[in-house]
């Protein structure tokens, strides 16, 4: 996707990934919260077991506490 495009807030979701991680297809996440389309979380999810879904409130409550 081109870096001028933004995607409408609904097509964003967060994941979390537990510890680093590679793949040649997609690129590599390190440990921690990552917005990504919903194509982008969906392949991550399939492509290992460090990678999962995080709720809104996870990501909030996340972020509230390094204020």
């Amino acid at each position: 996707m081109p870096p001028n495009k933004k995607l409408p807030e609904n097509e964003l979701f967060a994941i979390y990934v537990s510890g680093p991680i590679y793949d040649r297809n997609l690129g590599r996440l390190e440990k921690g919260y990552h917005i990504v389309s919903e194509h982008l979380m969906n392949r991550w999810i399939e492509c290992s077991d460090k990678v999962r879904r995080a709720t809104y409130e996870e990501v909030l409550s996340k972020y509230e506490d390094l204020k």
